[in-house]
This record gives structure tokens, sequence and C-alpha cells, in this order.
């Protein structure tokens, strides 16, 4: 891995190759950003609706731990 990081190096000679390394790095680290974002907000939503779904939908009051 770390060879590949290394060399990876190299190849980027000219300041455009090096422009274009820096906006790909840029935009992987906001799209990663955008995905981790999502992916709470939907498992805080769900955790919401599961949690007022089985409020909503226990009869009789099972799992009622005063009566």
């Amino acid at each position: 891995m770390t060879d590949m990081i290394k060399n990876s190096h190299q190849m980027s000679d000219t300041p455009e190759e090096r422009e274009f390394e820096l906006r790909a790095h840029i935009g992987a680290i906001w799209s990663g950003g955008r995905l981790f974002i999502g992916m709470y907000t939907f498992l805080l939503a769900s955790l919401a609706f599961s949690y007022f779904y089985l409020r909503s939908s226990n009869k009789g009051s099972f799992g009622d731990p005063i009566t």
C-alpha cells in the first residue's frame, strides 16, 4: 500500500496533474462527508420512527414497568 502512495507522487510532474489530484481529493472528501451525513440522518430517523411506531402500537401497556 505504501508503494502505491510513493509511486503515485512520481506521476504528477506537471502542475495541471497536481491540481487535478487535489480537486479529486477534495471531491472525494466532500462526497464521503455527504454520504456519512446521509447515513447518520437515516439512522436517527429510523430510530425515531421505530420508537414512535412501537409506542403508538403498544396495546395493553406491554413493557410498562409501573403496571
